[in-house]
C-alpha cells in the first residue's frame, strides 16, 4: 500500500510556489539580509520559510500515521500545519520555549541561526495559507519527482543554515541600567541576554527592548584595565587575574584565571564542531573583557567571553553564570572526544531514520 501523504508531500515540494520559497529564503538568508537589512528582509524570510516547512514536517509525519488510515492525508496535513504554525508562534513570542530551540538545535547539530524573541514575526502566519493551498491541491500518485528531493534538502539546509554566523567570541559586552545588566555577544542585536537578580540568572530578551545606550559600545579595553566602584577599584588582566585595592591599601588578589590564558583553550575552542550544517567558527578571547558592578546586589559582574559570565557576590563567593553554549568548561573533566565526535554520530542517526524509508520506497517500486 502505497504511503499517501508522503507522496503528496513529495508533490507539494515540487510544486512551482514551493521551489520559489525554497530559493526565496536562501537569497534573503544569505544576500539580502546582508545587503539590504531592515524589517522586511527578516518578514520575508519567515514567509517563506512557513510556506515550505510545513510540506517537509508533513514529509516525516506521513511515516508515522499509519497508511491504512483512510483519512490518513488529512490527518498528516494537520498534524504539521498545526505543529509549525504553534511552534512558531511559541518560539517568537515565549522565552522558555525560544530558549529551549535554539538550546535543543544547538547541541543536536551546533546550529547557528537567527532566531529573535520577536512578536511581530507572528503577521507572517498567514503563509501557512500558501502551504495548506499546495498542499490541498497536490496528487498523491506514486510517481517519480526528483526535483521534490532537491527542495527537499535545500529545505532542511535553509532552515539549519540560516544565516551563517560570523566568528563567535562570547559574552563581550555588559551593561547596566538601574536594576537591569544586559549582556551581550558580537552579534548585539541578536543575541540580548538580561538578568535582574545582580548577574546570577539571565535570560534572552527582545533588542528592541533594550536601552539604545546599551547597544552601542565603543568600549575598547587592553591587556589591562581598571574598574571603579565607590572607595573598590578592581584591576583586570586578560587571561591571567582579577585584583582589587582600596585607597591607601595594599593591592589583591581576587580570582586566578591563568587557566584561561593557556593555548590549549584556544586549541579546544578552534577544533570544537560550532556547526554541522552551518558551522560557526570561534575566536576565543580569554577574559575579563568587560565587567559591571551591580547597584543593587554589589555584585561583580564579569564578561568573559565564551566561557559566559563571572559573578562575585560581596560574600566573595565567585560562581561561573551559563548563557546556553557559552559557559565555563573545565578541560580537565571535558570529554573532547564526544565534541569533536559530535557531527558523525549526528550523520549516523539521521542514516538510521533513512533506512526505513528507503526499504519502503524501493518496496512499493518493485510492486512488493
Amino acid at each position: 500500500m502505497a504511503n499517501r501523504a508522503f507522496w503528496r508531500a513529495l508533490h507539494s515540494l515540487a510544486h512551482p510556489v514551493t521551489v520559489w520559497a525554497v530559493v526565496l529564503l536562501l537569497l534573503n538568508d544569505h544576500w539580502f539580509r546582508f545587503q539590504w537589512p531592515s524589517w522586511w528582509t527578516g518578514k520575508l524570510g519567515d514567509w517563506a520559510w512557513l510556506t515550505f516547512a510545513p510540506l517537509i514536517c508533513a514529509a516525516a509525519v506521513a511515516w508515522f500515521v499509519p497508511k491504512r488510515l483512510v483519512q490518513q492525508e488529512k490527518v498528516v496535513g494537520l498534524l504539521a500545519f498545526v505543529f509549525m504554525g504553534l511552534w512558531f508562534a511559541l518560539a517568537k513570542t515565549v522565552p522558555f520555549v525560544h530558549l529551549l530551540t535554539t538550546t535543543t538545535l544547538d547541541a543536536l547539530v551546533g546550529w547557528h541561526g537567527t532566531l529573535r524573541l520577536d512578536t511581530s514575526d507572528l503577521l507572517t502566519l498567514p503563509a501557512l495559507l500558501v502551504g495548506w493551498h499546495i498542499w490541498r491541491s497536490s496528487s498523491n500518485q506514486a510517481l517519480p519527482i526528483p526535483r521534490a528531493w532537491v527542495v527537499l534538502a535545500l529545505g532542511v539546509i535553509g532552515t539549519l543554515a540560516t544565516s551563517c554566523m560570523p566568528a563567535d567570541s562570547g559574552i563581550t559586552h555588559l551593561c547596566q541600567q538601574e536594576s537591569k545588566n544586559f549582556a551581550f555577544t558580537g552579534y548585539v542585536a541578536n543575541n540580548v541576554f538580561m538578568s535582574m537578580d545582580g548577574g546570577v540568572t539571565w535570560g534572552t530578551v527582545e533588542a528592541r527592548l533594550v536601552p539604545r545606550d546599551c547597544l552601542i559600545s565603543n568600549r575598547s579595553f587592553g591587556q589591562s584595565w581598571l574598574l571603579t566602584s565607590g572607595s573598590q577599584t578592581y584591576r583586570f588582566v586578560l587571561g591571567k587575574a582579577i585584583y582589587s585595592y582600596q585607597d591607601g591599601q595594599a593591592e589583591t588578589l581576587e580570582m586566578n584565571l591563568s587557566a584561561l590564558g593557556q593555548e590549549i583553550r584556544k586549541i579546544y575552542y578552534k577544533g570544537r564542531p560550532q556547526g554541522w550544517i552551518c558551522p560557526g567558527p570561534v575566536a576565543y578571547l580569554p577574559g575579563p573583557l568587560d565587567a559591571v558592578v551591580d547597584t543593587k546586589t554589589g555584585n561583580l559582574v564579569v564578561a568573559m567571553g565564551l566561557d559566559g559570565v563571572l559573578v562575585k557576590p560581596p560574600d566573595n563567593r565567585w560562581h561561573w553564570a551559563t548563557f546556553g553554549q557559552y559557559h565555563y568548561v573545565n578541560l580537565s573533566q571535558e570529554m573532547e572526544t564526544i565534541h569533536f565526535l559530535q557531527p558523525e554520530i549526528l550523520t549516523a542517526v539521521l542514516l538510521l531514520f533513512l533506512i526505513g524509508p528507503t526499504i519502503a520506497l524501493n518496496s512499493e517500486a518493485l510492486g512488493c
